[in-house]
């Protein structure tokens, strides 16, 4: 059956929202069974107009719900059997506004009932159906197995769903209650059986809510609504003029992804969407996507070539916001790539404490975490002005087991922040973990508070490898913090080879060791070869000292053919040195160590080749 070239306008006169005893439309095009065996199979709903009064709570646009009867919504009656649901529905080019609710899709309860395919919107833009000024509110009845929210498109119980082409506007504030959706594919009913795949591609979404308190997520697929073997792609879709038009504490989450090692989805894909000129008015968290969940055993996610465009913004302080966001437990043969992605132009409010995380991908078992390609990503122009943690890049739990991981090719570019501030970070809460780090390049990075400016820290890992980046151009103007190219704080064994590190600078830093080129503070085994430090650093603090590379005499360190250059100027009775370490033990002193270049401008007091707390020395025997 096709249903086409249908108009539904309400009647003005129609006034009286009370669901008992109501004068208003509440579904504009209802698809339901005839008995439980005998469902609508095949409909076509395309070019129809919908235009209701969304007042009314319960008013739908397009509404087609297989586990119940039109004489009882509220009361459960699923259908059941081949022929009992709506299989092959395709929603194409309708208009529909003035809505609380755009279009509902909820299969058969019963695994081996639901609905094969659903189509909402298509593969051209004239498939697409546009959906606006809906939501006003979650209190409407409680439809059975239609989720207690706002949406502009919910789907439930279906094995394999088309959402493509659709615009989907909310009301500009018009949703007081609630948490307001865009896109939702409810967990099913029962756990799907069979080939199960989602494809949400080519949508734009806005969504505007009026709850202060409210959550928003623009896009969410909800764990069980696939299964262990499924697949899921997330496709250039276009998110834009959303948030809260009050001032608000409610969370923000554009894409959202969940999922488990028992319900899937095996393949992730998560490419080419854009979010559009965002502003954000809440002191709650933001999350542009959010795919954090255990995936099943050989389980693969791609998340590429997704852009800010224009700019990100948040003005209300507080909580936490990211641009990428994994942190589960995936198992070693898991894998995940991550690359060509361009978050830029971000910026978040002035006062205040927010903590600023551009991507985070920490996803791995702690006894061996999964597999991990982060690449050729650029995160530049970003501002956290306040007293946050701001890092632009957090890599970590990565298969042990494994040489491949790589984080490789990523620019970090024009940072600011008034808290501590970090370019790549590798951090574990234990030390199973293996990542390269290798041929980024960090600069530009710029704080202002009392925490340190870092480069690349490595705080844990089993095996971690950082090799061939450029580090440059950071500073911290603040008296208390520091500046720091590479530090090592903690793990097994840390390789650190040609690097290049320069332009180091802290303008104001009063301490005797606070800036430094290759910082190496803990850990148990660090070999650092063939790099290059070269600081020319001058300060306005009374005590001003300085390291080209500055090593713990806990761990081991083995040094060799490394260039080490400090011509920094020193204050008070800081020193300039190209070497340092902690303290005069030398069993800690990798043997193999040799054939480094160190110089520390003119030799004298305050400029010295090594020093270890007691003892200085301005020049070598040969």
């Amino acid at each position: 059956m096709t249903l086409t070239g249908f108009t539904l306008l309400e009647n003005p006169a129609n006034t009286v929202v009370a669901a008992a005893t109501n004068t208003m439309t509440e579904w504009g095009i209802a698809v339901l069974y005839a008995t439980v065996t005998d469902g609508a199979r095949d409909v076509t709903l395309q070019g129809n107009t919908i235009d209701l009064n969304r007042t009314y709570p319960n008013t739908f646009g397009i509404y087609a719900n297989a586990t119940h009867s039109e004489a009882a919504p509220t009361t459960g009656a699923t259908a059941t059997g081949p022929t009992g649901g709506h299989n092959g529905l395709r929603v194409l080019g309708n208009t529909i506004t003035d809505v609380n609710i755009g279009i509902v899709s909820v299969g058969p309860t019963a695994a081996a009932d639901h609905d094969a395919t659903v189509a909402i919107g298509g593969a051209t833009a004239a498939d697409g159906n546009t959906i606006t000024n809906y939501g006003t509110t979650n209190a409407f009845s409680s439809y059975f197995s239609v989720s207690g929210t706002v949406n502009g498109i919910l789907v439930r119980n279906v094995r394999a769903a088309t959402i493509a082409n659709n615009t989907v506007e909310s009301s500009n504030g018009g949703t007081t209650a609630g948490t307001l959706r865009g896109i939702f594919v409810v967990a099913a009913s029962n756990a799907p059986t069979g080939t199960t795949a989602h494809t949400i591609t080519d949508n734009r979404i806005s969504v505007r809510s009026g709850a202060a308190t409210g959550a928003i997520t623009a896009l969410q697929v909800e764990s069980g609504a696939l299964n262990a073997t499924g697949s899921l792609s997330i496709l250039r879709n276009d998110f834009h003029t959303s948030g809260h038009t009050v001032t608000a504490s409610g969370t923000v989450i554009f894409i959202a992804v969940g999922g488990s090692a028992t319900a899937g989805p095996l393949s992730t894909t998560i490419s080419s969407n854009t979010f559009t000129n965002l502003t954000l008015n809440t002191t709650g968290s933001a999350t542009l996507i959010n795919n954090s969940f255990a995936r099943p055993a050989n389980g693969t996610t791609t998340v590429s070539n997704n852009a800010i465009v224009t700019q990100f913004s948040k003005t209300g302080a507080g909580g936490t916001v990211r641009g990428y966001f994994n942190d589960s437990t995936s198992p070693p043969s898991a894998s995940e790539t991550n690359s060509g992605n361009t978050f830029s132009n971000i910026t978040v409010a002035a006062t205040g404490s927010t903590t600023l995380e551009v991507w985070r991908n920490s996803d791995g078992a702690t006894t061996g975490g999964s597999r991990k390609t982060i690449t050729n990503n650029a995160f530049s122009n970003i501002s956290n002005p306040g007293a946050g943690v701001t890092t632009a890049l957090i890599a970590s739990f990565s298969d042990p087991t494994f040489a491949g991981n790589s984080v490789s090719g990523n620019t970090i570019s024009g940072v600011t922040a008034g808290g501590t501030l970090i370019g790549i970070s590798s951090t574990s809460q234990n030390q199973n973990q293996n990542q390269n780090i290798n041929g980024n390049t960090v600069h530009t990075l710029t704080g202002s508070g009392t925490g340190t400016v870092t480069g690349i820290s490595i705080s844990g890992g089993n095996s971690q490898v950082v090799a061939g980046n450029k580090i440059y151009n950071l500073e911290n103007s603040n008296a208390g913090g520091g500046v720091f190219g590479i530090t090592v704080g903690g793990g097994t064994t840390t390789e650190v080879n040609n690097n290049l590190i320069g332009d180091l600078r802290g303008p104001n830093l009063n301490a005797g060791n606070s800036l430094v080129g290759i910082n190496i503070t803990g850990g148990t085994t660090i070999n650092a070869s063939y790099n290059t430090v070269r600081l020319a650093a001058t300060s306005a603090g009374a005590l001003f000292g300085s390291s080209a590379l500055s090593a713990s005499t806990t761990p081991t360190v083995t040094l060799r053919n490394n260039l080490l250059v400090n011509l920094s100027t020193a204050n008070g009775t800081g020193l300039t040195a190209a070497y340092r370490r902690s303290s005069t033990t030398l069993t800690s002193y990798g043997a193999a160590s040799n054939n480094n270049a160190l110089f520390a401008g003119t030799p004298g007091p305050a400029n010295v080749l090594f020093a270890d707390g007691t003892n200085t020395d301005t020049t070598l025997a040969a």
